[in-house]
């Protein structure tokens, strides 16, 4: 992980536990939000500053808890291009499978 993280790839959280972020309490939510920033901070040397939403499950209680963690955004589940208006902290993406698919019908 810190080669990729030298060679400037961003790594990012995805939670401590893979736990469905919206279905915990504010407590759990803490827990696996504040695990996985610490124990990739203590890893790479600084702190994370992406988080993908596990399941995508996400809340404004969720979000809360990522930004006092210290994250900056977090990707979604919403398989589009980013917008300018987009909320940092639920942008979209393209599935890796979904991607791999477009890609390979735009060659043919």
């Amino acid at each position: 992980m810190n080669d990729l993280a030298q060679w400037g790839h961003e790594i990012g959280s995805h939670a401590h536990s893979h736990r469905a972020l919206d279905n915990l309490s504010q407590s759990d939510v803490e827990e696996e939000v504040n695990g996985s920033h610490v124990i990739l901070a203590d890893v790479l040397g600084n702190a994370p500053a992406v988080f993908s939403y596990p399941h995508g499950g996400s809340s404004a209680a969720v979000q809360r808890a990522l930004a006092d963690a210290g994250y900056l955004y977090a990707m979604g589940t919403e398989e589009r291009a980013v917008a300018p208006d987009d909320d940092p902290f639920f942008i979209p993406r393209f599935d890796t499978v979904t991607l791999k698919v477009f890609l390979d019908a735009s060659i043919i």
